[in-house]
C-alpha cells in the first residue's frame, strides 16, 4: 500500500499519483489517508448502493410475485376502488383505476399513471435506436411465425374450441392473457372460465401452416376439424365457423 511522498499519493485502484488533498482523511494510517482517493471511492459506494437498490428491489418484486397471481384487475380495482395513489412522475393523486396493473409492487399497480406511462412509452419508442431495434424484432418475429389451428379444451368438462390464427403463437399468447385476466371474446368460455378457473384450460397446436397460409384456407381447414370433431359427438365452444 503506497505511502504519501512529499503530498502525493499514488490510489490503489485508478494507480494514479494525486495530491494528498485528493483523498479522505484516515487516523489510522501511517500517512493519515485513505487508500483510494476521492473519485474512486465515490464510484464505488454509487456501485455498492446500486447494487443495494436492485438487491432490495428483486426482494420486494419476490415477494409481491405471487400475491395478487390470482386476482383479475376488475377484482384488485373493487378492492380499492375509493383509494388514491400519487402518480410518481406528475405527482398527482389519483383513483387506482387511473394505473395499470403491476403484480411485482406491493399494491398490485404501477407507480405512473397511465396518462404519464403512455407519453413515458411514446418518448421512448420515438428515439430512433429503439425503433431500428424494434424493426429489426418484428422482421425476425414474422419470419419466424408460422399459421396454423389451435384447440382450447377445458379439462373439466372436455368441452372444446378450435380457433385458427395467421399469427399462431402470438394468438396463443393472447388466450394466455385472457384466461389470467378471466375475460375471454368467446362468452361461453369466459363463463367457464369464471366457474373452473384458469388453470382449467389448455392450450394445444393441432396443425401449423406456413406464415404465408392465406386465412380461407385456415377456415376451410378450421372448419374440417370442427366437423369431425362434431362427428365424434364432442361438444364444442363454436359449431360453425360464423359463431
Amino acid at each position: 500500500m503506497p505511502a504519501a511522498v512529499n503530498g502525493l499519493k499514488e490510489c490503489d485502484t485508478c494507480r494514479e499519483t494525486k495530491p494528498v488533498s485528493e483523498y479522505h482523511k484516515h487516523s489510522k494510517r501511517p500517512d493519515g489517508c485513505q487508500s483510494r482517493c476521492k473519485s474512486c471511492r465515490t464510484t464505488a459506494r454509487k456501485t455498492i448502493y446500486k447494487d443495494r437498490i436492485r438487491e432490495n428491489h428483486l426482494r420486494r418484486r419476490e415477494a409481491n410475485k405471487n400475491k395478487y397471481k390470482d386476482v383479475s384487475y376488475e377484482e384488485l380495482l373493487r378492492s380499492k376502488e375509493s383509494q388514491t395513489k400519487r402518480c410518481f412522475l406528475c405527482e398527482r393523486q389519483l383513483l387506482y383505476k387511473y394505473f395499470w396493473r403491476d403484480s411485482s409492487r406491493g399494491d398490485g399497480f404501477q407507480n405512473k399513471c397511465k396518462q404519464c406511462k403512455s407519453k413515458e412509452d411514446k418518448q421512448h419508442h420515438s428515439k430512433p435506436e429503439v425503433k431500428r431495434k424494434t424493426s429489426e424484432q418484428q422482421r425476425k418475429r414474422r419470419s419466424e411465425m408460422s399459421a396454423g389451428i389451435y384447440m382450447i379444451r377445458n379439462i373439466e368438462t372436455s368441452k372444446i374450441y378450435i380457433g385458427q390464427s395467421t399469427i399462431l403463437y402470438k394468438r396463443l399468447g393472447d388466450h394466455r392473457i385472457h384466461f389470467k385476466n378471466k375475460t375471454h371474446d368467446n362468452l361461453h368460455i369466459k363463463e367457464d372460465i369464471i366457474r373452473w378457473g384458469a388453470d382449467s384450460f389448455e392450450l394445444s397446436i393441432i396443425q401449423e401452416y406456413p406464415s404465408d397460409t392465406s386465412s380461407d384456407i385456415l377456415f376451410e381447414h378450421e372448419q374440417r376439424v370442427i366437423d369431425e370433431y362434431l362427428a365424434e359427438g364432442k361438444e364444442l365452444y363454436n359449431i360453425r365457423r360464423d359463431i
